[in-house]
C-alpha cells in the first residue's frame, strides 16, 4: 500500500507542475482550460493518496511491507 500511497504522490506532485507549466504557456482559452483540468487531476490524484494513507492508516499496516 506504500507504493500506492508513493505513486499517487509523485503523479499529483507531477500534475501539479504540469499545470502550471502549461497555464504558464497558454495562448488561448482552451490552453488555460487545459490546466485547470489537469490542475484539478492533480487535486483527485491528492485526494485519493490521502484517502490510501488514512485506511493504512486505519487497519493498522503502517509498518507493514504491504502490497
Amino acid at each position: 500500500m506504500r507504493f500506492v500511497l508513493f505513486v499517487l504522490f509523485v503523479l499529483a506532485i507531477l500534475a501539479i507542475f504540469a499545470a502550471f507549466a502549461i497555464l504558464a504557456i497558454s495562448k488561448s482559452a482552451v490552453q488555460e482550460i487545459e490546466g485547470f483540468l489537469v490542475l484539478t487531476i492533480a487535486a483527485v490524484l491528492l485526494s485519493g493518496a490521502a484517502i490510501v494513507d488514512a485506511i493504512v492508516h486505519a487497519s493498522g499496516q503502517r509498518k507493514g511491507t504491504g502490497i
